[in-house]
């Protein structure tokens, strides 16, 4: 008789400890999602501004009212204005990643065109942190097989780190 309470103590505490998880797992899984609408919502609120900074741009780009170097001013912000785009796009798709996983989507990108894009793109900060800013190649194009969001982060995050700790040029 004693044996059977035993046991069945020890499953009555098992099937306890199987709920107490369960129950913690629901929580988690509850918060976990909680968050997730949090951070969609914040990043909506940061693509309203940012496409309504977007089309005024893009209205002065297409006047022909500013002075070359204005124009070249303007072209920097729009580059940097559909950049943060993408990556808001790129945080509004975090949840559907969270459900189905990321896959890469590649393709053929010319590196070249790529950095010399960025190296534009950095020029003015390159310039007002006294920083030579060069970008050298010898070929005119140099295709690789890759993931273009992906590709551009590493990219944009070397360029931004060579910049912040370069003492002259780059």
């Amino acid at each position: 008789l004693i044996a059977a309470f035993k046991v069945y103590y020890k499953r009555a505490i098992a099937r306890e400890k199987r709920k107490h998880e369960n129950y913690k797992k629901q929580k988690e899984a509850e918060l976990f999602q909680q968050k997730l609408t949090f951070f969609s919502n914040i990043v909506h609120e940061i693509k309203t501004p940012l496409t309504l900074i977007r089309t005024p741009l893009q209205n002065i780009l297409a006047s022909e009212s500013c002075s070359e170097e204005a124009r070249e001013d303007l072209m920097v912000i729009n580059n940097n204005t559909e950049y943060l785009s993408q990556l808001v796009k790129e945080l509004l798709d975090f949840v559907k990643i969270e459900c189905h996983g990321y896959m890469l989507n590649c393709g053929n990108i010319d590196l070249i065109e790529k950095i010399g894009f960025l190296c534009f793109n950095f020029a003015e900060t390159a310039k007002a942190n006294n920083i030579r800013l060069t970008f050298r190649h010898e070929d005119e194009q140099l295709f690789i097989l890759a993931d273009e969001p992906g590709l551009n982060k590493i990219l944009n995050n070397l360029l931004h780190n060579a910049l912040k700790y370069a003492e002259s040029y780059i």
